[in-house]
């Protein structure tokens, strides 16, 4: 937001007093410096019978300004428009035969023009614009809000969630995003819980990391909380499994909002905007004595609260399954990964323990007899996994899997 108008209503029950509006203004002012917006107007008004609302009052002769319609009409608003950095989420593929090949989407900011170098994000991959197709026919150009079709010179693989951008202007590709989010959600910000994150056309799993402070909205004050609760807004750390495309939504209001599902019921539970800070990886802390300590005094429950489990080798009999069952926990956001023992041979062991030591549910194909000579790898839990007989297909097998490790109080969470 970077104009405000500050209507001064009801001031016919201050005789249209200059001095009031005045006074009011002034104590506004000095407050305005807190909302961090660079155009902020006074007009004073009578909502009861007009004044300085459509034509401007007579009964308010020492006001020069506008009346509040006709400013608003009239605010020049072009310079707030992001005209250089071009940002084109790609949200779907069209593919009608072999000679053809075009990415749909919406311009969300910037100009795009056949013959622009472009790089496709998360690849990296650069190219041409070769054309730029809309309902009406070719385009020489495109720009936000349009929908278009954009085809390439080059054959890249390019899907959904992807962004084109201009090679010179690119945004900050992070996975840790430092936001201001509002909670709207009767139940509350979770540290540490699976979300899901929808920017622009891309969907990635995210947990929030921390709270740095609530906003008191009356005064704009800065509240150390725990939690966040339903129409609180406050500032949070999050981290999400892959990179995401974003810039500070001071200059791009697209790439720098998200809203915030929860994935279990699918709810919104937050919509967020990218301050600036963001664009940093996770910044070290200024080194001391305590954040030393601090860093190197990870516990292993501190690890089962982050990660929503607890480490465990888990011992399958088929590859299928275990290809499966790491899918699942994979897209619930628990860190997993499977390993191979015969491709490890001697070393298996030390790989598994470390991977244990790390908090990882570690998946291993493995016979039952293997599995009963790998309880003495560590201190951790080594889980054999009946094969459920009545699940044929290894998606059914591997849901049961998973309610095993439930039992087994391996997750510490509900993820199917």
């Amino acid at each position: 937001i970077r104009h405000l108008v500050v209507a001064v209503n009801k001031m016919d029950l201050v005789n249209f007093s200059e001095h009031v509006f005045q006074s009011i203004r002034e104590d506004f002012t000095a407050f305005a410096p807190e909302l961090d917006i660079p155009d902020v107007h006074f007009i004073p008004v009578s909502a009861l019978n007009g004044d300085n609302v459509v034509q401007k009052s007579k009964r308010m002769p020492w006001f020069a300004g506008e009346p509040l319609l006709e400013y608003l009409e009239n605010v020049h608003i072009a310079s707030d428009r992001n005209l250089r950095e071009m940002r084109f989420p790609v949200q779907y593929v069209i593919r009608p035969s072999l000679d053809f090949r075009g990415y749909a989407g919406q311009v969300v900011s910037g100009v795009i023009r056949p013959g622009d170098k472009i790089m496709v994000l998360p690849s990296g991959r650069q190219s041409t614009v070769k054309s730029i197709i809309a309902r009406e026919g070719p385009l020489q150009r495109a720009f936000a809000p349009m929908s278009v079709t954009i085809c390439l010179e080059d054959d890249i693989d390019i899907g959904r969630g992807d962004m084109l951008v201009h090679p010179g202007y690119t945004p900050h590709v992070t996975n840790v995003l430092d936001a201001r989010v509002v909670w709207m959600s009767s139940s509350p910000l979770k540290i540490g819980r699976p979300y899901c994150i929808k920017h622009t056309t891309h969907e990635v799993k995210a947990i929030f990391r921390s709270i740095r402070h609530k906003i008191n909205v009356n005064t704009l004050e800065r509240l150390g909380v725990e939690e966040l609760a339903l129409n609180d807004i406050g500032s949070v750390i999050m981290e999400t499994t892959h990179p995401v495309y974003v810039d500070p939504y001071r200059r791009n209001r697209a790439t720098g909002s998200f809203i915030v599902i929860d994935s279990i019921s699918n709810e919104t539970v937050a919509a967020g905007m990218v301050t600036g800070r963001e664009v940093q990886r996770a910044q070290p802390e200024e080194k001391t004595e305590t954040t030393t300590r601090r860093s190197e005094a990870v516990t292993p429950a501190e690890r089962k609260e982050r990660y929503g489990h607890r480490p465990a080798l888990v011992c399958l009999q088929d590859r299928a399954v275990a290809e499966e069952l790491e899918r699942i926990l994979f897209q619930a956001g628990c860190r997993v990964a499977t390993i191979e023992p015969e491709r490890h041979g001697d070393a298996f062991p030390t790989v598994a323990a470390a991977m244990l030591e790390a908090g990882l549910i570690v998946i291993c194909c493995i016979p039952s007899e293997g599995a009963v000579a790998l309880k003495n790898l560590s201190s951790h839990e080594v889980i054999a996994v009946p094969r459920d007989t009545e699940a044929s297909e290894p998606a059914a097998a591997a849901t049961a899997a998973c309610r095993h490790l439930s039992a087994m109080d391996i997750l510490i969470r509900d993820i199917l």
